[in-house]
């Protein structure tokens, strides 16, 4: 995010997590919310009583609405298989981040219903397409005004165009598979 301007509208940003396991046969659905973190959390010193090696969550596994989390800025998704990416829209949240850096302390995952365990890739995931994505899509408020030959004051009305926002993608590389060459037998006939 830190190559996104402070002054930049965010069009559309989404959390995109690969779940490989899932502790139980059930098929039933698990609702998954992603809700904005608060306190302060070191990726070193987390664990599921501490957000750093010296401070405690609000409630064991960042689960306090009012110290841990904001309640207010959440997004749910159902989650019913593996071997599959989920997403979360959380461009609410992405767009505070931007204008405030300061306030991005992450999202942290919560289920609700049925007690069930899903586990997603790292970062460190063999598979690039298995690793955690954060798409964002956003624009720039910065509009740059158009030389104008026109004279300024005219008999007659002229059209003047009216410069618009343009979404600006961030680069997120794509894996392609490439062909492989194979052989392909070819008869050739005797003399």
């Amino acid at each position: 995010l830190s190559l996104i301007p402070t002054g930049a509208t965010v069009m559309e940003a989404s959390l995109e997590l690969f779940a490989w396991y899932r502790n139980t046969a059930d098929l039933g659905s698990a609702l998954i919310t992603a809700y904005q973190v608060k306190r302060p959390w070191t990726e070193i010193g987390a664990t599921w009583n501490k957000a750093t090696t010296t401070t405690a969550w609000g409630l064991a596994g960042c689960n306090d609405p009012v110290l841990d989390y904001s309640p207010t800025t959440a997004v749910t998704t159902s989650l019913r298989w593996v071997n599959g990416t989920y997403s979360w829209d959380i461009t609410h949240m992405v767009q505070q981040w931007v204008a405030n850096p300061l306030t991005n302390e992450g999202v942290v995952l919560l289920g609700t219903g049925q007690p069930v365990q899903y586990q997603f890739r790292t970062s460190e995931a063999s598979g690039p397409t298995q690793r955690p994505l954060l798409r964002v899509t956003f624009t720039t408020d910065v509009i740059t005004p158009t030389p104008s030959l026109t004279p300024l004051e005219s008999p007659t009305p002229t059209s003047t165009s009216t410069p618009t926002r343009t979404a600006t993608p961030i680069y997120s590389p794509t894996i392609t598979r490439t062909p492989t060459e194979t052989l392909t037998p070819t008869v050739t006939p005797s003399r």
